[in-house]
């Protein structure tokens, strides 16, 4: 024990040798005032702590309260955005589970996948430029894209950076520019690629996607113009989203399954029209997503997609440039440029 004097306000507890951090001092002006006797007056750090030192007497595990009892989805359904807490969760085979935007599955006790999770890409990209297109014969006008959502949204000329996966939601890709003439009658520019949702298990017991197993959380791809435009340039694709599984137990992920963020592509150029012999580039493609696997035991042999997505195609001796993909796990890739790989984190510790 250490003893700490009463005038300081402190009782005796155990010193924990897992730090020697010292707050408010050192050993010479502030003796024994170590991060881990600090704790006791904190318990959520001191549960840190204790699971650092292998001490896991009340640390708190993945799983949630079970409200909701055992949840087995046998046929196709839905899932709306939120939070299910449950004790076994099951997804049979042949079945499609379609998540609206994201979703958190806690379960006190397993969670098996035998189906297909598929999470479609929910955040916007950037859309349609406003439709007064004038300009008077024998000059241009160039229009300049909108720019998508999201953390990492794809620019006009500047790709979306990666940003941290606590966030969970991917980011939209940029629409499209266009170069009108006179004599144009518009039309659709390109729109972004929207950015992928997230799907998080956490299971107290354990996690498996079987063989046939599929977790999607994709981004979406850019949409190409359409219409009369002198120039139209293709839009950034969006990224990836966010697979997050998190077991007190073990994830196994077996050979056959496939756990998927890809970033979307960015879409091609209009054709060129109108007499133009000088045409656009294809938008870049969105950066991959997420996927983190948070457990002490982990076994991995499913394909896993953390791709960037491809480039747009330019149409013939391009001058307008395309726009920007959105990023996420990976960068966003600039204009005709693939968007970069995502992260697969593997997170070998105890939940806290």
């Amino acid at each position: 024990m250490v003893d700490l004097s009463d005038n300081q306000g402190f009782v005796p507890v155990t010193r924990v040798e897992v730090s020697d951090i010292y707050i408010g001092g050192n050993e010479t002006n502030q003796p024994n005032l170590s991060l881990a006797q600090l704790t006791s007056r904190d318990k959520f750090l001191k549960d840190a702590i204790d699971a650092l030192s292998g001490n896991t007497e009340n640390v708190p595990a993945f799983g949630g309260n079970n409200r909701e009892g055992d949840l087995t989805i046998s046929a196709d359904t839905t899932l709306d955005r939120g939070l299910y807490s449950v004790n076994n969760f099951v997804v049979e085979a042949g079945v499609t589970v379609t998540v609206v935007g994201g979703v958190t599955i806690q379960c006190t006790g397993d969670a098996t996948i035998n189906g297909t999770m598929i999470c479609p890409p929910v955040v916007p990209g950037g859309g349609e430029v406003f439709l007064g297109y004038t300009a008077s014969a024998g000059n241009f006008v160039i229009y300049p894209p909108i720019t998508g959502q999201g953390q990492g949204a794809g620019g006009s000329f500047s790709p979306g950076a990666p940003y941290p996966f606590p966030f969970l939601l991917g980011s939209g890709g940029a629409g499209g520019r266009v170069q009108v003439e006179g004599v144009d009658t518009g039309g659709t520019p390109a729109i972004g690629g929207l950015g992928g949702g997230y799907i998080i298990i956490e299971a107290a017991g354990t996690i498996n996607v079987s063989v046939n197993g599929v977790i999607d959380c994709r981004g979406g791809s850019g949409i190409a113009p359409v219409g009369n435009f002198f120039r139209a340039s293709g839009s950034g694709g969006g990224s990836g989203g966010c697979i997050w599984l998190k077991s007190s137990t073990s994830i196994a992920l077996d050979s056959g399954a496939s756990i998927r963020v890809p970033g979307g592509a960015g879409s091609n150029a209009l054709t060129v029209a109108n007499g133009a012999t000088l045409g656009s580039r294809g938008g870049g493609g969105g950066g991959g997503g997420y996927i983190v696997l948070n457990s002490e035991n982990i076994t991995n042999n499913a394909g896993i997609n953390v791709g960037g997505g491809s480039a747009g195609t330019d149409s013939v001796d391009p001058v307008l440039g395309g726009t920007a993909g959105a990023g996420f796990g990976g960068a966003g890739g600039a204009s005709h440029s693939n968007g970069s790989i995502g992260v697969l984190l593997l997170l070998n510790f105890k939940p806290i």
